[in-house]
């Protein structure tokens, strides 16, 4: 679980981008964040993998202070869906989905295998995994 508890983002310029957010999220549920353009959603998600500190409140996963963990270990326990690009365009989509369990250790094998697995789990037939990035629609390319 997450648990995010009174966390405020202030910046040095005085812009307040989040103020007293407090949130629980439940492992292995979705969870949305929405609201209008620059009411924070952004921020608070780059304070949870630690991309952004909050000036204030706890972020906890679970049960821990996220400041006591090496930050790439964190970023590379939990899913992050960037909003726009993020895609490496020279890759197929099979080897995108493939690059975080490459960079841990696993072999070829085992991770095109969870990445066949996971690519059926958000709905993108099999078909698509030889294709390249701009050859999805941007529905799609979230998903991978």
């Amino acid at each position: 679980m997450i648990r995010i508890d009174s966390v405020t983002k202030r910046y040095p310029d005085g812009t307040v981008a989040v103020d007293r957010l407090s949130l629980d999220i439940p492992d292995r549920a979705i969870t949305v964040l929405v609201g209008p353009s620059g009411c924070g959603k952004t921020t608070t998600l780059r304070m949870i993998n630690r991309m952004v500190d909050p000036s204030e409140g706890s972020i906890l996963l679970d049960g821990a202070d996220i400041r006591q963990q090496p930050v790439n270990s964190l970023r590379r326990s939990m899913g992050y869906v960037i909003q726009n690009a993020g895609l490496f365009q020279h890759r197929t989509i099979l080897d995108n989905i493939t690059t975080v369990p490459r960079l841990l250790g696993w072999g070829k094998g085992k991770a095109r295998e969870r990445a066949a697995e996971l690519m059926e789990r958000v709905g993108l037939d099999s078909s698509l995994a030889k294709r390249y990035p701009y050859q999805l629609s941007g529905g799609q390319q979230q998903r991978v």
